[in-house]
C-alpha cells in the first residue's frame, strides 16, 4: 500500500506494507513515552524511515559484513545439500548458492577481503 505517511513528509510515494502503516502511530507512540529524544527513532516520519531501505545504515564493517555473509552462503548450501541427499530438496538452490557465492568471492576479491578469516 501506498504510506501516506512518507507521502506527506517528502511529497513522494513509497510502498510499504499495510501492517507496518497501520502500526505506525502506535509506535510512535510507544516510543515517544519510552525512548530518549536523542534516539534516532525520534527522525523517523513514516514506516518507510523504518524499514529494510534503513538497514545499510546499520552496517558499520562492510568487511566483517562480507566475510560472514560468504560464510552464510556455505552454510546454507550445506543445508540445502543435506536436503537433496534426503530427497526433500531440489538441486536448483545449490546453483543458486554457487551463482551468489562466484559474485560474492568476486566482491571481496575486489575489496581485497580475506576470506579466510572465520567470524562465529
Amino acid at each position: 500500500m501506498i504510506d501516506p505517511y512518507h507521502q506527506k513528509a517528502y511529497n513522494k510515494e513509497s510502498v510499504n506494507y499495510n501492517r507496518d502503516v497501520e502500526a505506525f502511530e502506535i509506535i510512535m507512540g510507544i516510543a515517544e513515552k519510552i525512548v530518549s529524544k536523542e534516539n534516532p527513532m525520534n527522525t523517523y516520519k513514516s514506516p518507510t524511515d523504518m524499514g529494510i531501505n534503513q538497514a545499510g545504515f546499520c552496517i558499520s564493517n562492510e568487511e566483517i559484513v562480507s566475510i560472514a555473509s560468504h560464510q552464510e552462503i556455505h552454510r546454507r548450501k550445506a543445508w540445502y545439500q543435506e536436503m537433496v541427499d534426503r530427497n526433500e530438496g531440489d538441486t536448483k538452490r545449490l546453483d543458486q548458492c554457487d551463482e551468489i557465492n562466484k559474485k560474492c568471492k568476486e566482491y571481496c576479491s575486489n575489496k581485497k577481503y580475506d576470506l579466510t578469516i572465520k567470524i562465529s
